[in-house]
């Protein structure tokens, strides 16, 4: 009985919820931040791009030979 009872109550409790979620779905505000306040942002490009130094071919100086 008091299981029936509880999950009742708990199934009218989420119902209650999913219905005030629904209601107030597109009136959103943000407690953290004001909605007067703009960020300022700037963007920031290079004025050109770096270049690739040629790259050297140096031979290695270590042989490869086995048992060397």
């Amino acid at each position: 009985m008091i299981n029936r009872l509880l999950g009742t109550l708990c199934a009218i409790t989420i119902i209650a919820v999913m219905v005030f979620a629904i209601l107030n779905a597109g009136n959103y505000r943000s407690m953290c931040f004001e909605s007067t306040a703009k960020a300022d942002v700037t963007v920031v490009t290079p004025a050109s791009e770096p270049e690739i130094p040629e790259i050297i071919d140096i031979p290695d100086s270590l042989s490869l030979q086995p048992g060397v």
